[in-house]
């Protein structure tokens, strides 16, 4: 990491975490909401998914097939119904729910708050922010590997901007920044 990522995140309150207790951390945030963490899917690929155990959470990968996208923008979704005999049609109730993100880089947080500013433009799209209402994220630093795209798009690995917190590998676990 960057001198000047590192003096970033060092002015913030901060705590170290080794493995075992960042498992029990996530253990504790399945109580208070959904949690969706990369897992592996496969020999070498990863995907975000709910979270049935921390001990299935993959803390280290270098990317998912799908992108967080898929919780906001399911793709398959009752919008409305429609009574071809009446010729009434109804809206279909959406219902916001509790969730945590977990484990998230950098370049999938920026996508988010690229739909958020597309999806907020003339007539916001209620479905997608109904969805994404109640939801929080919590990142943790990678190293991209040579099919890396983040930088080729304009993302700084390094962009800590929409998590709570940031869990930062370090020596001995993970350092724990308190964003918000």
């Amino acid at each position: 990491m960057s001198k000047e990522f590192d003096a970033k995140l060092t002015n913030l309150k901060h705590y170290l975490f080794n493995e075992s207790e960042v498992r029990k951390f996530i253990d504790f945030l399945m109580t208070k909401a959904e949690v969706i963490a990369p897992h592996k899917k496969g020999d070498k690929s990863y995907s975000y998914e709910i979270t049935k155990t921390a001990e299935n959470v993959v803390l280290e990968y270098e990317r998912t097939i799908q992108p967080l996208k898929k919780f906001f923008l399911p793709p398959v979704e009752t919008l409305l119904s429609f009574k071809i005999q009446s010729n009434e049609f109804q809206e279909e109730k959406i219902e916001s729910k509790k969730r945590i993100f977990f484990g998230i880089h950098s370049y999938d947080m920026q996508g988010v708050h690229r739909l958020d500013f597309s999806f907020e433009k003339g007539n916001a799209e209620s479905n997608y922010f109904t969805h994404r209402e109640y939801s929080t994220f919590i990142g943790i630093s990678y190293k991209p590997d040579e099919y890396h795209f983040a930088k080729s798009v304009g993302i700084d690995i390094e962009e800590t901007n929409g998590f709570a917190l940031f869990f930062q590998k370090a020596e001995n676990g993970y350092l724990v920044f308190v964003k918000t």
